[in-house]
């Protein structure tokens, strides 16, 4: 029968790989039943884990979200930028990206209010982004409600308890910056 030590070693491994494998946010909830251990072994594989990127200097982080109900391994912002290259980037379409934008600006929404504003493929953009992890659905009477998920929050580096209000802020500097490019790149034409 292996030891506890062993047992510990062995299962801050697993929440490694899960960590690494999930490329999103990871409810504790979800690990501590995978692994069948209970809230203190948690914080002991959590501390374990940090412990150890830490003493390998390594460019991956921790980072606790949903008042510190899930946990994400990403990479540390100092390095992010360079390795940004390196990155699979899942691809949606221009299409998909308002209705996805929609969806983060006004939520929680309604599918019904979803509808009224991008039409007929609503079904298919809604089963699309809810496939790929971006959206999920919450019944709601007749309806459901559309809210984004830790992962869209991960993918877009949003403060995740926050979202509404960061992505309206990141849209905004956007908005500025392409509204700044167009005035630099335009002639400036005065009447004579």
């Amino acid at each position: 029968m292996p030891s506890k030590t062993d047992m510990t070693s062995y299962h801050a491994r697993l929440l490694e790989a899960i960590l690494f494998i999930a490329e999103r946010p990871v409810l504790l909830s979800e690990i501590k039943q995978k692994l069948l251990i209970d809230e203190e072994e948690m914080a002991q594989l959590i501390s374990l884990l940090e412990q150890n990127l830490k003493a390998r200097n390594s460019f991956i982080e921790l980072v606790k979200l949903e008042q510190g109900q899930a946990i994400e391994m990403r990479m540390n912002d100092v390095i992010k930028k360079e390795l940004d290259a390196f990155r699979t980037k899942k691809s949606l379409s221009k299409e998909l990206m308002k209705t996805l934008a929609y969806i983060a600006l006004e939520q929680p929404l309604k599918y019904g209010d979803l509808k009224k504003v991008r039409g007929q493929k609503t079904k298919e953009h809604v089963e699309a982004l809810e496939r790929e992890g971006y959206i999920k659905q919450d019944p709601s009477g007749k309806t459901s409600l559309l809210r984004t998920t830790l992962y869209f929050a991960s993918i877009f580096n949003i403060d995740p308890d926050h979202i509404k209000e960061t992505f309206k802020e990141q849209i905004s500097k956007r908005m500025q910056q392409l509204i700044d490019k167009k005035e630099s790149d335009s002639p400036d034409v005065r009447p004579s």
